[in-house]
């Protein structure tokens, strides 16, 4: 039943952020009622903080791919694909937007997935440069910072507008170009 409740969460969540989603809308949801959902996770920030433990989980990989760029557009591709990993993203955006209120109960966590976020985005080019993949003179932190930014900006973009906006043809467009400017 934990993790019905938690796909539920992570589910609404997506639809309505976490703030816009009362525990009863949940229960509802696979048939139980709002203290079943306390039973098992105490509080609705308890639940919330394992929603976004799920996220890192899934998100936050430790080891580092050197073919950067081919992680990406896979990624993009898995996007269009994949509705239950669209999903995911739509959360996960849901959950920043949020977090920018820093009294949200994951603001903290927020913060630091996104600091974490462009340093493995700055070790994978780092490396990329170390192996004479990119030119010594580009900047890793700074082409992180744009990467990210580009990256949240499409997937916002296309979750808005998936009829209009083409993700995957615009991720590899951006990042031909990218590749080509940093090729030593």
């Amino acid at each position: 039943m934990r993790g019905d409740l938690l796909r539920s969460a992570m589910d609404l969540f997506a639809k309505g952020g976490s703030r816009g989603t009362p525990l009863a809308a949940i229960a509802q949801r696979i048939g139980v009622t709002a203290p079943a959902i306390t039973y098992h996770f105490g509080t609705k920030e308890a639940l919330l903080l394992e929603i976004v433990e799920e996220l890192d989980r899934a998100d936050l990989r430790e080891d580092v791919d050197v073919d950067w760029a081919a992680n990406i557009r896979l990624w993009a591709r898995s996007l269009a694909e994949r509705p239950d990993y669209a999903n995911l993203s739509r959360l996960r955006l849901v959950m920043v937007s949020e977090a920018l209120d820093v009294d949200f109960a994951a603001h903290e966590r927020f913060v630091e997935r996104q600091r974490k976020q462009r340093r493995l985005t700055v070790t994978a080019l780092a490396q990329a440069q170390r192996d004479g993949q990119i030119s010594s003179s580009a900047d890793p932190v700074a082409v992180a910072g744009e990467l990210v930014s580009f990256l949240q900006g499409v997937q916002l973009q296309w979750l808005l507008d998936p009829d209009e906006v083409p993700l995957v043809r615009l991720v590899d467009a951006y990042l031909d170009r990218l590749v080509a400017s940093l090729t030593p």
